[in-house]
């Protein structure tokens, strides 16, 4: 395969800034706005409703989000042992 012709000229690596640096952190900045400005409104909302049981608190939500494992069997993460057979399986 010959790739004599492709050099990395200045679209090249305006490009590849653009989609690796500059797109993540807007995306991320939108999403921090996109957080921020629903706890502002839903706190703004239980407010005006002055009740507390129609709220969904988003703290369990993002608790989950960041630390997924917290919740589950500690056994599912213990490594293999090719040693050691489950008394279950019997060989023939």
């Amino acid at each position: 395969m010959n790739l004599r012709w492709f050099s990395e000229d200045k679209a090249t690596c305006t490009c590849f800034f653009a989609f690796y640096f500059i797109l993540p952190l807007t995306i991320t900045a939108l999403a921090a706005t996109h957080l921020t400005y629903y706890s502002f409104m839903k706190q703004a909302l239980r407010i005006l409703q002055g009740s507390h049981l129609t709220s969904i608190y988003s703290i369990p939500s993002l608790l989950l989000l960041f630390l997924p494992g917290l919740l589950r069997d500690p056994d599912n993460y213990t490594p293999a042992n090719p040693l050691n057979i489950a008394p279950r399986i019997k060989p023939e």
